[in-house]
């Protein structure tokens, strides 16, 4: 049985949604947060993606923050085109409530200046969840103009 056929009895089922739930909460915990926390840890995650699987695994320098954004919106990338349709065109919106909540708590907040001194550097990571930012919600509006079933978990 291949994905689309798998993602298609789920739905007959009434088992869609609950599925999702679990595999979104699976990238969550084994992708996304390990990769965003990586910093904060002081180690890197080097992400690999082969034709079938993505890969985290530990780097030996940290990356920017923007580096991060480009492994975040590639995982992103990677699930629209691998996934069933049923539920690759919600790929971006999906996991955006997740990330957003990461984000805020693991790079805004910490980099609230507390002197002016400190301005410059919380500016240059605006500017990166910005743009994240903007490339997600393009990517969400693209798979919602596909006119494709919308299922929205994680958030």
């Amino acid at each position: 049985m291949d994905l689309n056929s798998l993602a298609e009895a789920l739905h007959r089922l009434g088992l869609l949604d609950d599925t999702i739930l679990d595999s979104c909460k699976d990238i969550e915990r084994f992708l996304l947060r390990p990769l965003l926390l990586s910093q904060h840890n002081r180690r890197a995650g080097l992400l690999s993606i082969q034709r079938d699987s993505l890969t985290l695994s530990e780097a030996p320098t940290p990356k920017s923050i923007e580096g991060l954004f480009t492994d975040v919106r590639n995982i992103i990338e990677y699930l629209s085109a691998n996934l069933p349709i049923a539920i690759a065109s919600n790929v971006p919106g999906l996991l955006g409530h997740t990330l957003i909540s990461m984000i805020i708590s693991l790079w805004l907040s910490p980099a609230i200046p507390t002197n002016l001194n400190s301005t410059e550097g919380f500016q240059n990571i605006i500017e990166s969840v910005l743009k994240f930012a903007d490339a997600i919600i393009g990517q969400a509006k693209i798979g919602s103009s596909t006119g494709r079933k919308r299922h929205r978990i994680c958030g």
